[in-house]
């Protein structure tokens, strides 16, 4: 059986490079380059053993994204990069488990282009680069 996942998170193209999260009225499967997006934006926004049919899976990012001062954003650009790679690592042996996944949902590799902190605003504006096995390169800003 493979890895099926329903389309909960809509990643509007490279054009104004958008998520949009949502509940359709019928469940959709999503596959291809969408479905790997969902399992990574899936993986660090999911509180460490928040999800009831596999509490292994997720994060603590959200604690780092809390961080209010200077002093704890360059904390937060130093640690996201090193706990990126736990999540990587997860996806990729969760991803070995199963046969019939494209190259284009299958990662590769995961790798931070920029981290922005606004203070301003207070938040930040994360571009991760996603290198599937087809070498297919996709920039998702969170």
């Amino acid at each position: 059986m493979g890895l099926v996942a329903f389309k909960l998170i809509d990643y509007v193209g490279s054009a104004d490079s958008r998520m949009v999260t949502f509940f359709p009225g019928t469940p959709e499967q999503v596959d291809g380059v969408s479905n790997l997006i969902q399992r990574i934006i899936k993986r660090i926004f999911t509180i460490e053993g928040s999800d009831a049919f596999n509490t292994k899976i997720g994060t603590n990012f959200y604690g780092l994204f809390t961080a209010l001062s200077l002093d704890e954003a360059k904390q937060f650009k130093n640690t996201f990069s090193i706990l990126l790679k736990d999540v990587e690592e997860e996806l990729i042996n969760e991803q070995n488990d199963y046969s019939n996944l494209s190259d284009y949902e299958t990662l590769q590799e995961l790798s931070v282009e920029s981290i922005e902190y606004d203070e301003t605003f207070g938040g930040w504006l994360i571009s991760i680069n996603v290198l599937t096995n087809a070498n297919n390169s996709i920039l998702v800003t969170i």
